[in-house]
């Protein structure tokens, strides 16, 4: 019986180990897929963004273009002035918009330098989990092994030899029938006090003692085996 329930804990253990492990590198996955995802966002927003920067370039050129006919032509002064003033507007305009990709580009970049660093700590941190369980030898393994089971037998042995009959020697052998209260005497007991302000907090603490019963109880006990019967005492304290 005892084998069995060793046997049987440590197979909890083991697969508590396994799910612990499999949880991480299932995180691990999820971070992965996120941050890939994150990427190709960020990929389609900086080609985007690109093709927006060619798009101006190709209409800053077909400007220039226009103003360079427009000079060529010889044309009164009056016509000159009236076309300057538009040409310097969009020229200003067109160099707005020609910044505008650039800066979207930038603030594109820093994100992506963020998730990488992001899914990188993540990496460390898994791979620093795994460690920590494959750092111990086997030798540290098996020794601590051997305590938990010790521990374990130790526990059970106590449980079964407080249950021994001292007729037939026999251990988880008494059984609890009954259990009844014999006699009963009034006490005192010391409580600790405390003050709260308004916040909550302990101002002051003092001690103070509250009436109370000590009840005496008797466990009566008999053996399955040889009908053996005994009794345990034992008392509580309880506040009136």
């Amino acid at each position: 019986m005892i084998a069995i329930t060793a046997m049987l804990i440590s197979n909890a253990v083991f697969a508590q180990t396994e799910t612990n492990t499999r949880r991480a590198e299932r995180q691990e996955r999820r971070t992965e897929r996120r941050a890939e995802r994150q990427e190709r966002r960020v990929g389609q927003q900086s080609e985007q963004a690109e093709q927006q920067s060619e798009q101006v370039e190709q209409h800053s050129e077909q400007v220039e273009q226009q103003s360079k006919q427009e000079s060529n032509n010889t044309s009164t002064s009056n016509v000159t002035q009236q076309n300057s003033q538009p040409t310097s507007q969009q020229s200003t305009q067109e160099t707005s918009q020609i910044n505008q990709p650039e800066k979207t580009i930038k603030n594109e970049q820093k994100s992506y330098d963020a998730l990488y660093d992001l899914k990188q700590e993540t990496k460390k941190i898994a791979k620093e989990t795994r460690n920590e369980y494959n750092s111990l030898s086997q030798e540290d393994k098996l020794i601590i092994w051997c305590i938990v089971l010790g521990l374990i037998f130790i526990l059970i042995t106590r449980y079964r030899y407080k249950r021994k009959c001292d007729s037939c020697k026999k251990w988880n052998a008494m059984r609890k029938t009954r259990k009844e209260c014999v006699d009963e005497k009034p006490t005192v007991i010391i409580e600790e006090r405390k003050m709260k302000n308004s916040k909550g907090e302990v101002i002051r603490t003092w001690e103070d003692s509250v009436p109370a019963t000590i009840y005496y109880y008797r466990t009566h006990r008999k053996c399955k085996h040889c009908g053996y019967k005994d009794y345990l005492t034992s008392s509580e304290t309880v506040k009136n």
